[in-house]
């Protein structure tokens, strides 16, 4: 007998797997960018570590301004349409950075990059959240959405190294904005949003009382940021002092190896992009063993903890190591171990605890606390014309501190609700 046919199953695997496919195809052409894009700002415009600090400090203060904003209109207007924005504005950026390879058109093109992902973080995963309405199965497709943005930033930037070795880097990272863009449109025709209720009417009016609501959470509603919510507190602080380090480390890692003897012609590229894929296979590898060992918070932030030392070891090889070798191993111990852990974990955690209401909003907060610990460190970095060396040295003693709060957390006697 034929089994009876369940059209909301149906609907929940065709919207997982649309996600699943935007979330790989969009990681894809971002991370081939950023693959020429991070190696172009040191081998094309050779930039310095100081410009390079100043371009990620601005690039937060423009993702701050913009962070809780974005979110409100994400959770009052459409989740959708906001991601239809941050195509359009992470496109210009991706096409300026490769027409204009110098540092004031750098500056700008990732100032508009950090703009343009405020509309998209956060709205992604709540988009996703409604669209499935289902608690048990939401771990698992976001679990999936992050495998899948990691095999498709692999195969985007075997393809932009292979085109960027051909045709040359800033002409593909033209070509990477260029698809950027055609794949806002398909969001915008084909990306349903059913189980998103907005503000139909007054939107505007309601978007700002949002808005001077979500400050008003921050200080108040225990969900959130109180002491009734000891997890959130500590994610929040681990949250700042990581992201410090690792943006000032993404920034500035393809000058220290340059420095260390790292090629920056055609063979060059094709070495950077053999580097930023076997980063992903770790990271991959990574991210499916985590799967198994968050269960409660304790797991959770025990796990954090150990990556937050890899991270701190991570800073040692490239601050003291000698020769490329030493570069290159703290390299993929930074991409493939700790930036790829600590990201996953807190998105996880954060999005367990938001409510579907706040959802988008909650992790607009906590994005803003990122950018809070970016702009901090890089700009102090840069204010004080410190060397790379040091660089890498201030931000291994970040990933300590947060590695001793998230053993703090792991010691903690109550255990939390399950986060799968």
């Amino acid at each position: 007998m034929a089994q009876p046919h369940d059209p909301g199953a149906s609907r929940l695997t065709h919207v997982a797997r649309l996600y699943w496919s935007w979330n790989a195809t969009r990681s894809g052409v971002y991370q081939g960018w950023w693959l020429l894009t991070s190696f172009s700002m040191v081998a094309d415009a050779h930039l310095d570590a100081q410009q390079l600090l100043i371009i990620a400090a601005t690039q937060g203060v423009g993702s701050i301004l913009m962070e809780l904003p974005a979110g409100v209109i994400a959770d009052v207007m459409s989740r959708k349409w906001s991601l239809v924005i941050f195509h359009a504005l992470r496109a210009t950026a991706m096409i300026t950075a490769g027409l204009f390879p110098a540092f004031w058109p750098l500056l700008l093109a990732n100032t508009l990059n950090g703009i343009s992902w405020t509309f998209s973080s956060g709205a992604d995963i709540a988009w996703i959240t409604d669209e499935i309405n289902d608690e048990k199965a939401i771990t698992r497709i976001l679990t999936g959405g992050m495998q899948a943005a990691l095999l498709g930033s692999a195969v985007g930037m075997v393809a932009a190294g292979l085109v960027g070795a051909i045709a040359g880097r800033l002409t593909t990272m033209v070509g990477a904005g260029v698809v950027m863009a055609l794949l806002g449109v398909l969001v915008a025709v084909f990306f349903p949003e059913h189980g998103f209720q907005g503000t139909p009417h007054r939107p505007f009016q309601q978007a700002g009382r949002v808005l001077l609501d979500g400050w008003h959470t921050t200080r108040h509603d225990p969900v959130l940021m109180t002491r009734h919510d000891p997890v959130l507190m500590l994610l929040l602080g681990i949250t700042v002092l990581a992201n410090g380090a690792f943006d000032s480390i993404g920034r500035i890692y393809p000058l220290r190896l340059e420095q260390l003897g790292f090629p920056t012609s055609t063979t060059g590229t094709l070495w950077w992009t053999d580097l930023g894929i076997s980063g992903l296979l770790i990271g991959t590898a990574c991210t499916r063993l985590i799967t198994r060992r968050i269960g409660t918070d304790r797991s959770a932030s025990t796990t954090l903890m150990l990556a937050l030392a890899v991270g701190f070891v991570s800073c040692l090889l490239l601050a003291l190591g000698q020769g490329l070798p030493a570069g290159v191993a703290g390299t993929l111990l930074f991409t493939g171990v700790a930036a790829v852990l600590v990201g996953n974990i807190t998105t996880l955690w954060v999005n367990r605890r938001a409510n579907s209401a706040s959802r988008a909003t909650v992790h607009s907060f906590f994005g803003q606390a990122e950018y809070l610990g970016e702009i901090v460190c890089a700009a102090a970095l840069a204010a004080f014309s410190l060397g790379a060396d040091t660089a890498f040295l201030i931000s291994g003693g970040l990933f300590l501190l947060a590695g001793l709060m998230a053993m703090r957390g792991a010691r903690r006697d109550q255990v939390g609700p399950p986060l799968t």
